[in-house]
């Protein structure tokens, strides 16, 4: 819901020439949900992010 928004505003500002990149990693778990997780899904996001843009891929 929240990807949806940040990639809605761009439509509506700058005349469309600003782009949303949303990186995001998936965390949910059924079972023995704690901190570990969200720490491992922001570092790999992270991670992620940093790899495109050292290869200038985007």
């Amino acid at each position: 819901m929240e990807c949806y928004a940040v990639s809605h505003s761009c439509e509506l500002v700058n005349n469309l020439q600003t782009k949303a990149l949303i990186i995001k990693s998936v965390m949910d778990n059924t079972i023995d949900k704690d901190h570990h997780g969200k720490l491992y899904s922001s570092w790999s996001s992270t991670m992620f992010v940093k790899y495109i843009l050292e290869k200038n891929i985007i």
